[in-house]
């Protein structure tokens, strides 16, 4: 067990070092495009506005990693409610749509699943967020991806899909 769970430990951390050189080069190379593009007045906005969304991309991956850390030091049932699956994934869904749409990446949420579950609520819309962000950095430009909670036998299934390219 202890030889597993260093391998997860080593996996995860080869992964997330890989995640986080992603925005922080894409942020690097923008900068020196902002730089030598300064007499353009539209390609430095366009330029910085990409800057934000890597920022962005950055600030979720961080929240996640100390999300992660703190399910490993805790009990996540210390905080656990009665949470609604729908607004679950709706939360989740919201969070990532900026991202999606800068990806060319439709979204699209299944039918309210009318479902509660006992749990932290913010480590299951962790849980779902980062779904669907892989989902989105995961699919090309043009694809809609499918978030869908469904009761199945007293069950909760919480499904994330790529479904195919978007009707234009």
């Amino acid at each position: 067990e202890e030889r597993r769970v260093d391998a997860v430990r080593r996996d995860f951390v080869a992964n997330v070092s890989h995640e986080l050189k992603t925005p922080v080069g894409a942020m690097s190379l923008l900068a020196e495009a902002i730089q030598a593009s300064s007499d353009d007045p539209d390609q430095v906005r366009h330029f910085a506005e990409r800057m934000q969304v890597e920022a962005g991309r950055l600030a979720h991956l961080i929240q996640d990693i100390i999300e992660l850390s703190r399910l490993q030091a805790d009990d996540p049932l210390s905080r656990a409610e009665v949470v609604n699956v729908d607004e679950i994934v709706a939360q989740a869904t919201d969070e990532v749509r900026t991202s999606a749409a800068s990806n060319g990446i439709d979204i699209v949420v299944g039918q309210p699943a009318g479902a509660e579950i006992f749990g932290d609520r913010s480590q299951l819309e962790a849980a779902v967020r980062n779904l669907l962000m892989n989902a989105i950095s995961y699919s090309p430009a043009g694809m809609r991806v499918a978030v869908e909670a469904r009761l199945v036998d007293d069950i909760v299934e919480i499904m994330v899909k790529e479904i195919g390219r978007a009707h234009v």
